[in-house]
């Protein structure tokens, strides 16, 4: 009888430590851009390729993309549902000039909150994996980046999801800094940043946080 009884309790611990976790990696990853890093971000385009904004007709291209991307629940609803939040002339995308097709994308949108008031967010980084290695990434998150500079929002940031290495490496590039604002958050920017060869300087990120908000 004690054994059945063990054996259940063992059970609903490990449903419960599993459940936990779920809970924990629901929350994604967050960076945000310091007031002192600023400036326009400056890139350099291969020959070959442009960068412009996103028109109604690349609609069913944009969605193929965030699909090869790893984004397999992408459709037109939930493309029309992100530009819904687009600032203005704020969702770029990278074509290669002599196909037209579009290799990269990434929006500037106005997602405000509690934490994030009159926030503007980098969103949606997407490269064709067929045309990774070529800094694509790069290009569309600092043009995202420079159209919130441009209009003057003062809170900007990032979220992201921790398998989404090269997306980290492009925004801590770029000078966006993590945000530790969970206590998990701690040992997982600690992984990443072992993974990445980057330093782990939680103390310098929260300070400089607190002098944003100042």
């Amino acid at each position: 009888m004690f054994d059945i009884v063990e054996t259940k309790f063992k059970n609903i611990i490990r449903r419960l430590k599993s459940f936990f976790k779920k809970e924990i990696k629901s929350f994604q990853l967050e960076l945000f851009l310091p007031l002192n890093r600023r400036g326009k971000r400056a890139y350099a385009m291969l020959e070959g390729y442009c960068l412009r904004v996103f028109s109604n007709d690349d609609r069913a291209e944009i969605v193929e993309l965030m699909q090869l991307a790893g984004f397999q629940k992408w459709n037109f609803d939930v493309l029309q549902q992100a530009l819904y939040l687009c600032v203005p002339n704020g969702a770029f995308v990278l074509v290669e000039s002599k196909t037209n097709k579009i290799v990269a994308m990434m929006m500037a949108r106005h997602v405000s909150d509690a934490e994030h008031q009159c926030g503007g967010r980098i969103d949606w980084l997407a490269v064709d994996p067929r045309y990774r290695g070529k800094s694509f990434g790069y290009i569309v998150a600092s043009a995202a980046t420079n159209r919130l500079i441009d209009i003057n929002y003062g809170n900007i940031y990032v979220t992201t999801d921790d398998h989404r290495l090269a997306a980290i490496k492009t925004f801590l590039k770029i000078g966006f800094i993590p945000n530790v604002y969970r206590p998990e958050m701690y040992e997982r920017w600690r992984k990443l940043c072992s993974n990445l060869n980057v330093p782990f300087q939680p103390e310098q990120w929260d300070k400089i946080k607190k002098d944003l908000k100042e």
